[in-house]
């Protein structure tokens, strides 16, 4: 597959669509496989507790004034950390 110069209009008739309703799928190229839809999906997991870690490394259950690390860690074993200024 040659790239740079391709347009998005010559991307779309390599493509094989199908059109269901409101929804137009363009199945994606990965090697050998076609890609056209999502394998799995994990199920929502529920939030074990939240942790602010101030910028000087203090943990608290409570927001610090000014900017925080937010540390939610989840059931299924996951964690997220996100910036945010309270």
């Amino acid at each position: 597959m040659r790239y740079g110069r391709t347009t998005s209009r010559a991307l779309h008739a390599q493509a094989a669509t199908v059109t269901e309703g409101d929804y137009t799928v363009y199945p994606l190229e990965g090697g050998e496989q076609v890609v056209t839809a999502v394998a799995t999906v994990r199920a929502a997991a529920d939030v074990l507790d939240v942790t602010y870690v101030s910028l000087a490394g203090m943990r608290s259950a409570e927001p610090f004034a000014g900017l925080n690390l937010v540390v939610t860690r989840y059931t299924d074993g996951t964690r997220s950390t996100v910036k945010r200024v309270y």
